[in-house]
């Protein structure tokens, strides 16, 4: 039974990887950058892309990046915190935009859309 057991889990991690890999994909033919947050709101994944988005010149320090350090203005730190609480709703739109701008240290801001 346990062998049972660890192979489902195997197999369910599995088709959970393959369905990420395959919105990822769909995400990036529509979209400059997708970049993902843990539950910190820290960039977990694909910090990379944003830093190159920008320009910068060290895309490695954007792992583990708190994301609303981003926002330099107060009111959108706001509402972005605010939607990130938000508890999930499967009845609702997975569309929810944001219009933001984002700024890292020495770089322009640019106008962005975040999606939650």
């Amino acid at each position: 039974k346990q062998r049972w057991l660890s192979a489902q889990k195997l197999i369910e991690t599995r088709l959970l990887m393959e369905r990420q890999s395959a919105n990822n994909a769909l995400l990036n033919m529509f979209y400059d950058v997708v970049i993902e947050l843990n539950a910190e709101l820290e960039i977990s994944a694909f910090g990379h892309e944003l830093a190159r988005y920008f320009g910068c010149q060290h895309p490695q320090q954007m792992a583990g990046a708190c994301f609303q350090d981003l926002l330099h203005v107060p009111e959108e730190r706001e509402l972005f915190l605010e939607r990130m609480a938000r508890p999930i709703n499967e009845q609702e739109s997975m569309a929810d935009v944001i219009h933001v701008f984002l700024r890292l240290d020495g770089m322009p801001s640019r106008k962005v859309d975040i999606f939650g």
